[in-house]
């Protein structure tokens, strides 16, 4: 909005600047000139900044829930805006933020199939179960997704967690953590699921927002005691040389 209403005061200060060249002197038209040129860039620039800006890092410290499972989560920011600039204005909200992941072995190759990429879950967001009640009291839990969020909005200055993998105590290989399997007592589609057997992955994730997908790579360690299950960030190097694609077509 902000930049459409500065670029017709652009076009008007040009137009009315041609219209007045015949009468006026070169350095007053040429003031003119470089008036509204100067205009249409502070425009321009005020409007990348105010875009949402997403940055990914890992969770500082491991997920451990009472039950020994260990969650690997990474945390998605929409940057706040730096000073001055912050102090009179903020950046917009990233809205309707969605997130893929998609692994791969150490060599970068798809450890399922083509395509096949996980959908994110926002790690705040309900767990998809319905209770379902009788006389009062919650006797069961259905499975529905309805009750979560997969899609989400990140304030500036903001930033949400998303679930990676699970591990449990018992076990030496791991699994991707999302919605579609988070208590299904059905049997789970083969598509839905993303086990991983002991060993070290790399994890692609995708997320995106206003139409852009900003990335980030890290590597899954699930070759060792679940004490030292752990995700370590990738370099752009290691990032480059997987085959990404549009992890939401």
């Amino acid at each position: 909005m902000l930049t459409t209403i500065i670029t017709y005061l652009v076009l008007i200060l040009i137009l009315a600047a041609l219209l007045l060249g015949g009468s006026t002197d070169k350095i007053a038209f040429s003031s003119m000139l470089f008036g509204a040129a100067f205009t249409a860039f502070v425009a321009f620039f005020l409007e990348r900044q105010l875009r949402p800006k997403i940055c990914i890092t890992k969770e500082k410290t491991h997920h451990d829930k009472a039950d020994g499972r260990r969650f690997l989560r990474v945390i998605v920011e929409n940057k706040a805006l730096w000073w001055p600039l912050k102090c009179i204005m903020d950046r917009r909200s990233a809205q309707h933020v969605q997130a893929r992941i998609t692994f791969f072995t150490e060599k970068n190759r798809l450890v399922f199939s083509e395509g096949r990429r996980m959908v994110g879950r926002w790690s705040e967001t309900p767990e998809p179960l319905r209770p379902i009640s009788a006389s009062g009291f919650n006797v069961a839990l259905l499975w529905d997704l309805s009750m979560t969020h997969e899609a989400i909005d990140i304030a500036s200055g903001s930033s949400e967690l998303l679930d990676i993998t699970m591990r449990r105590p018992d076990e030496d290989g791991c699994r991707g953590w999302h919605n579609r399997i988070i208590g299904r007592f059905d049997p789970i589609p083969a598509n839905e699921q993303f086990n991983l057997q002991k060993g070290c992955y790399h994890a692609l994730v995708q997320i995106k927002v206003a139409g852009r997908i900003v990335e980030a790579c890290f590597r899954i360690v699930c070759d060792v005691g679940i004490e030292d299950f752990r995700l370590e960030p990738l370099s752009k190097a290691d990032c480059q040389t997987m085959p990404k694609g549009n992890g939401f077509s």
